[in-house]
């Protein structure tokens, strides 16, 4: 975990490298028995406008499961320093599909954490490997309905799959992807998205630190084509994308508008809110 002097020198870097950038979000992650009160009162003065908390869940065998070592009331209390500290938007990762769990149970952890200091929820499903069965694939997906439906009811807003904002609150940098814009990727690993090309940096160290050295990154590159990529990143969002940018397509998409998995609606073609959970399916029949 990066001390509060790296964060100033990191955050001074970037200003260096980038004078003329003022940002307006500056996130940053941490698990919650990571957090002390002097460390997240740096890092907000240090210019951290946003933190994600690694929660994953409330549930003490689903932590277990994961290899986590804090508990649901670590958990709480560090969204409360967090809070404390200044952070204006807080945001808790949460997992789901680990074990069978009833709805209740998920409704329940989602309930006890809005009524926190908490802004945002990023709620994902963990991936089934090919053993999984059906029942697992059911359960998962009992869950995440049962995760939508308790966010919504707490005043969390899903505004991309595993996306969930208080009003005003979306993710500045979630959006950056999903809307197709342009991002760079600094650091060993990191991906990025410029001139239409899609990139991941190396994840060896001594080749990256070599790269860096001679001036000329080492990175794995794939272009897809433009339609492409707008489809499989802004189906993502409920407010889905301009109906233009599926016009190769829509004779192709028919069958899908008229089982109301996907609507097009003022101009924009989005996955229905119901169908939410075909969005890999969709994309990989229709799009890939």
């Amino acid at each position: 975990m990066l001390s509060v002097e790296q964060l100033k020198e990191l955050m001074n870097a970037a200003s260096r490298g980038f004078p003329s950038f003022k940002p307006v979000e500056v996130s940053i992650e941490a698990n919650p028995e990571d957090l002390a009160p002097d460390w997240l009162r740096g890092a907000v003065k240090a210019g951290f406008t946003r933190i994600s908390i690694g929660v994953q869940s409330l549930n003490k065998e689903v932590l277990r499961r994961l290899g986590r070592r804090h508990g649901a009331e670590t958990a709480c209390r560090g969204i409360s320093m967090a809070a404390e500290a200044g952070f204006r938007d807080i945001n808790v990762d949460l997992m789901i599909g680990i074990m069978e769990r009833p709805p209740a149970e998920i409704q329940s952890e989602i309930r006890q954490l809005s009524v926190q200091a908490v802004t945002h929820m990023s709620i994902y499903m963990l991936e089934l490997s090919p053993e999984d069965t059906r029942s697992s694939e059911a359960n998962a997906a009992s869950e995440y309905e049962s995760a939508v439906s308790a966010a919504a009811e707490a005043g969390f807003a899903r505004y991309e799959v595993s996306s969930f904002a208080r009003p005003g609150h979306e993710c500045r940098h979630n959006l950056t992807y999903w809307r197709n814009q342009e991002y760079l990727g600094i650091g060993l690993s990191a991906a990025g998205y410029l001139d239409a090309v899609d990139y991941r940096n190396t994840r060896r160290m001594s080749r990256y630190r070599r790269g860096i050295l001679s001036g000329r990154p080492v990175r794995m590159r794939r272009r897809i084509s433009g339609e492409q990529r707008k489809l499989i990143t802004g189906l993502r969002l409920s407010e889905g994308v301009p109906i233009s940018t599926a016009s190769s397509r829509m004779t192709a998409l028919g069958p899908l508008l008229e089982a109301d998995i996907l609507r097009e609606a003022r101009g924009r073609l989005a996955v229905s809110p119901d169908h939410m959970l075909m969005l890999n399916e969709i994309l990989g029949r229709y799009v890939l």
